[in-house]
């Protein structure tokens, strides 16, 4: 027995277990009638003998219940319920086990027990009941009454929701809801779980308890001393049974939890793990390289030691980022936060690796990691950003795609007068004029290009370091292989703007490498079932929002992601998965475009995405009780994301009917979230739809109504129509160059202009005014004299607009290659 309680704590060790009581935990308590409340055997013997039967006690409690509803005698029922049911008093090992910290309860009982528990030593906690919305969740402390709870007693609930009787789960529809999913959810994350006098009679909890290969050896039942044999033997095939009862079990596991958990909880951090340098060395093989290169997976450790390799001059293949590095170093010692910015693809995430390394080798601070977010208990910093502050350490937390973690930004922004404390963290480009960083001070170093020069002479530059990945791997094609490396950095120069991202993206993209990915991927693709699923992982991955079983599961309803078949493919494994602590990174946003581009057909990929809408969407209309806060959460990043045009034209396949499906998908994408028609944004996706299909006029209308939308939101608060004034000057230089006299083209030209040097200066702008060189190419010379004139002084202002832009956004690749474009117009026009 005391192994059994040794493994327990030892299990608590990592993390808040899940409690799960029944009718045995309730043993002990005084009800109204100042008696211990019933079971369901003696409950039945009290209603049956008011209702005059005396001689049998075989008849279940449900029958009973019928009765007493049939004869219309609910209000007798409801009272000897409430005598029965209302807790007015509990037992100091029923408050033990309240004080133990648990990840969330779950209940068979009707009575508030654990909650006048936890209340009785001041600790919060709310009440559930199947009726519950699941926004109610909010956090762990919660007690959910799978049965219905005394809140929901009345006539018209004991026919449903307030489930009494052996039927109860089918009565309820409790897994309909939402908190079974959670219950779902929260026996697999858990370290432990806590059985507290509940007999495991119902076969859905025994279903639950066999689908998984791990449950039972983290299942831990707490039983009467006076269970029988054959009783402990089916408990026993379900996990580790200790049939000492509640008393005992406090008594036993009181001094264990106080004096080795508790100390574990006030002195550790709940939401960081502190990096511990490992001094194993892993070597880089070319299947690592090939994996890392290909599909993003890589063991952390490897990038480790490969960046060690590189810090003591010996060999190393993964790019160092020294420059930026040493920058972001610099910024640390000066108590700078640091925010790493870039195109997708262009190895943030093995950046911040590296840095984590360079940073324990070379000085001298503490750097933590947030745990992995689990939205169902959402995490608070707080209270591990003051100690950290409280230790006068220098600490640096490292933070990946900070746009994911919210509760950080917010907890941080809130930490005053810490100078110890850094903040590093990574963000896509995309991401960064949406997020709201809650006022926190950051420094930006935007990571885009790679060096052409090495720190020393003795070392290679990153496009070389990457050239020889590209060599290493033979991802060139037959007719750049053999050329010199003088040429093949010209090649990344030119061509790919000395950018990772861009160059994957040619390579991958090649017949060859496609073919590649389609040796590993065939089978996945070929089965519907596996190429659903590695849809939606590739899908969420390319667009960076989180994603794991759960969510897989609900969006495709079925659970085929938890088979032991798709668990041991070994494809699938090479770019998901769900094991949190596998210590593997697997993100390559340039391998999900590639595959989801090439391998799937633009039919597959615009019906799924309108079927991943209409999901999310029919979610909202479910009952209170079934509907999934995490799905209904997914309209806010997944639906934004599948409607931004930019995201479904880099995933269409060019020679597959492209520009149709382009045109088609946002065309159908209204009729599964109607909101949309009060959407400007999504008039402005239709119109971009449309100009690509070359529909000037549709588009225009299109526009129009974009801007009617808009216009109302501007008169509720401060709302920019930058977006839609680009694309209006797009869709009007268009319009230009299909005009054939002076006058028609120079008013659309010049209307165009006067909208781009309204918009804010960046690099959407810029992207527009490269049209300038087209309208140049084939309209410049059937201008009037007073018009070029005009041109000539359009191309100069958008080009001092530039020159006076700082040095990180000139230096942004769209906005150079603009200016450079503007300066050879008027090279020409002299």
């Amino acid at each position: 027995m005391q192994e059994k309680i040794d493994l327990l704590i030892e299990k608590m060790k990592f993390g808040d277990p899940v409690l799960f009581t029944g009718a045995g935990f309730s043993y002990g308590m005084t009800n109204l009638k100042n008696a211990q409340p019933k079971g369901a055997t003696d409950l039945a013997e009290v209603l049956l003998k008011k209702a005059g039967v005396i001689d049998s006690n075989e008849i279940p409690l449900k029958d009973i219940v019928d009765h007493y509803i049939n004869e219309r005698k609910t209000n007798d029922l409801i009272s000897t319920l409430e005598d029965e049911f209302i807790i007015s008093e509990v037992r100091s090992y029923h408050k033990e086990v309240a004080r133990i910290n648990w990840r969330r309860c779950y209940t068979t009982n009707y009575d508030f027990g654990f909650e006048l528990a936890c209340n009785n030593i001041q600790k919060k906690m709310r009440t559930i009941n199947p009726l519950t919305g699941s926004e109610c969740l909010r956090d762990g402390n919660v007690c959910i009454h799978i049965n219905g709870d005394m809140n929901i007693l009345s006539q018209k609930s004991l026919l449903n929701e307030f489930a009494l009787g052996d039927i109860s789960y089918v009565l309820n529809k409790f897994d309909e809801t939402y908190w079974f999913k959670l219950l779902k959810k929260d026996f697999e994350s858990a370290p432990a779980i806590v059985f507290i006098g509940y007999s495991l009679y119902d076969e859905l909890i025994k279903k639950i308890l066999k689908s998984n290969d791990r449950f039972k050896e983290k299942t831990f039942i707490i039983t009467s001393p006076d269970a029988s044999s054959s009783d402990l033997f089916k408990l026993g095939i379900y996990g580790h049974v200790l049939n000492i009862g509640t008393e005992c079990f406090t008594e036993v596991i009181k001094t264990k939890y106080t004096e080795t958990i508790l100390p574990i909880k006030q002195e550790s951090l709940r939401n960081f793990v502190k990096y511990e340098d490992i001094e194993d060395v892993e070597e880089i093989t070319m299947f690592d390289i090939n994996n890392f290169l290909l599909f993003g997976k890589i063991d952390r450790k490897k990038i480790h030691s490969d960046y060690k390799n590189f810090l003591n001059n010996e060999r190393n293949h993964f790019i160092p980022r020294v420059n930026y590095i040493l920058e972001c170093v610099e910024k640390i010692k000066k108590n700078k936060n640091v925010l790493i910015k870039s195109e997708i693809g262009n190895g943030k995430s093995v950046l911040l690796e590296q840095l984590i390394k360079h940073l324990s080798e070379t000085e001298n601070v503490n750097i933590y990691t947030p745990t992995e977010i689990d939205i169902s208990s959402p995490p608070s910093y707080s209270d591990d950003l003051d100690k950290l502050k409280n230790s006068n350490a220098l600490s640096v937390i490292v933070c990946d795609d900070l746009n994911h973690n919210q509760y950080l930004t917010s907890d941080f922004s809130m930490l005053k007068n810490a100078n110890n404390v850094i903040l590093v963290s990574s963000i896509r480009n995309i991401e960064f004029d949406k997020i709201d960083f809650k006022n926190i001070d950051f420094d930006t170093i935007n990571i885009d290009e790679l060096s052409t020069k090495p720190i020393n002479q003795n070392l290679k530059s990153e496009v070389d370091y990457l050239i020889e990945l590209v060599d290493i791997l033979n991802f060139w094609g037959e007719e750049k292989v053999t050329l010199p490396i003088n040429i093949k950095r010209k090649i990344l120069a030119d061509d790919y703007k000395n950018q990772i991202s861009e160059t994957l993206l040619d390579l991958l993209s090649s017949e060859n490498i496609i073919s590649k990915i389609n040796e590993y991927l065939d089978s996945i693709i070929k089965d519907p079932k596996t190429r659903d699923i590695s849809f939606l992982i590739l899908l969420f991955k390319y667009l960076n929002i989180r994603i794991d079983n759960y969510i897989i599961r609900e969006l495709l309803g079925s659970d085929y992601i938890d088979s032991i078949s798709f668990k041991r493919n070994e494809h699938i494994s090479l770019f998901y998965s769900d094991d949190r602590d596998s210590g593997f990174t697997n993100k390559s946003s340039i391998f999900c475009r590639v595959t989801l581009k090439n391998l799937y057909t633009n039919k597959y990929k615009t019906e799924a995405f309108l079927n991943l809408v209409g999901l999310i969407e029919n979610e909202k209309n479910r009952r209170n009780s079934e509907r999934d806060s995490n799905i209904i959460h997914l309209k806010d990043s997944l639906i934004k994301e599948i409607m931004r045009f930019s995201n479904i034209d880099n995933l269409l396949k060019d020679m597959d009917g492209k520009k149709s499906y382009l045109f088609s998908y946002y065309n159908d994408l209204i009729l599964k979230a109607k909101w949309l028609s009060r959407e400007s944004h999504y008039w402005l996706q239709l119109a971009m739809a449309k100009i690509a299909n070359d529909r000037i006029d549709d588009a225009q209308s299109n526009l129009n109504t974009a801007y009617e939308w808009a216009n109302k939101k501007q008169a509720i608060r401060n709302y920019s129509t930058s977006s839609i004034d680009t694309q209006q000057a797009r869709l009007n230089i268009k319009k230009s160059i299909k005009e054939q006299h002076d006058k028609a083209v120079w008013d659309y030209f010049i209307s165009a202009h006067v909208l781009l040097s309204k918009c804010e200066n960046d690099k959407y702008r810029y992207r527009q005014v490269k049209e300038y060189d087209k309208f140049f190419t084939l309209k410049y010379n059937i201008l009037s004299v007073k018009n070029k004139n005009g041109f000539k002084s359009c191309c100069e202002y958008m080009l001092s607009q530039i020159k006076g832009l700082n040095n990180i956004d000139a230096g942004e690749y769209s906005i150079r290659s603009c200016e450079l474009m503007l300066i050879k117009i008027l090279d020409k026009i002299k």
